[in-house]
């Protein structure tokens, strides 16, 4: 098994030990609804494992066959405005990031991927903390060593994300601001693609999110730093948070929603949203997600608008001032 693999058997995994818990039963064969769950991601990462739970679970609340479908690129742009432009009768659905629907949308300018304009929410399913993560053979131990290192050599410090505008790369680039280093970007084309750069050496360092980063982790491939919430991971209690390491109020983290194409009726988007966020309430769900340090968000799509403002607020510096360029390809 290569390195890559480590992280998707682990997801997968757990993702098939909650069929067998008893989360979701399988579609009858009396299902004659059919829905389309388009995760915009590739497979075995966080975002996937989010949708593919919530595909089991919708199965069992709405008596529906659903289908997932992997269409990953440009920070997740690509499946999002393929769900943009179908047919608005509740078929088809969206589980992606804020890395997509939010700031990656936003950095490359005018988007189907937009709420506001080509996606309904039907509300936030789970967050995700991050862990910024060093090569072992970079000599780092904690943030302080890592300015040290930073303000040592003469060139920037390279970091790995999953895609131009994602949060892993805003992430990072807030916390070069913040701490008083510079940072280049290499984007990968996924979230094993990223971490992999880090392994190879490619990239010196890269945010990425709790349960891609644990086995690398705890398998010692991976040192990690500290973490970008506001309290420590039960699962890395040992890592200290960004405030704790000496940056001060400094929190990101990755949440998960579910969008259908703008123009669905109403009565369509409540049932889904109202569905979706049974599912995702669930003592079975709560457990696993816990798993890999998710945690479930019960904000359906009234409070989603208010969402939006506050999280623009805590991007706003790098969504509309110091914003990153993208290149040739990135959007």
């Amino acid at each position: 098994m290569s390195e890559v693999d480590v992280s998707r058997r682990r997801i997968l995994g757990v993702a098939a030990s909650l069929i067998g818990a008893g989360l979701a039963s399988p579609p009858s064969a009396q299902t004659r609804d059919k829905l389309t769950l388009v995760v915009s991601s590739d497979e075995g990462g966080a975002t996937d494992f989010v949708g593919r739970l919530l595909a089991h679970g919708l199965e069992d609340r709405l008596g529906a066959q659903v289908q997932v479908i992997n269409i990953a690129g440009r920070s997740g742009l690509a499946g999002a405005e393929l769900v943009a432009r179908s047919r608005p009768d509740g078929r088809t659905l969206l589980v992606t990031s804020n890395s997509t629907f939010l700031t990656a949308a936003t950095l490359c300018g005018a988007s189907p991927a937009e709420p506001e304009s080509g996606l309904a929410p039907l509300g936030l399913l789970a967050t995700n903390a991050m862990v910024l993560c060093v090569s072992p053979d970079a000599g780092i131990f904690d943030l302080a060593g890592l300015s040290q290192l930073a303000r040592r050599v003469d060139s920037p410090l390279v970091f790995s994300s999953p895609g131009f505008g994602g949060i892993n790369h805003l992430a990072m680039e807030m916390l070069a601001r913040r701490a008083g280093f510079r940072v280049e970007h290499r984007a990968a084309d996924s979230v094993r693609s990223a971490m992999q750069m880090v392994l190879d050496g490619v990239a010196q360092l890269a945010f990425c999110s709790v349960e891609v980063a644990l086995p690398y982790v705890e398998a010692g491939m991976i040192r990690a730093v500290a973490v970008s919430r506001a309290l420590r991971l039960p699962k890395l209690p040992q890592v200290p948070t960004l405030d704790e390491a000496g940056v001060s109020g400094f929190t990101a983290t990755i949440d998960y929603a579910l969008f259908a194409p703008a123009g669905t009726p109403a009565p369509v988007l409540r049932r889904l949203g109202a569905a979706s966020q049974e599912v995702m309430s669930t003592p079975a769900m709560r457990r696993q997600l816990a798993i890999v340090s998710m945690l479930t968000v019960g904000t359906g799509p009234d409070e989603f608008p208010q969402y939006l403002v506050h999280e623009r607020a805590q991007w706003q510096d790098l969504l509309e001032v110091n914003r990153p360029v993208p290149q040739p390809g990135d959007c």
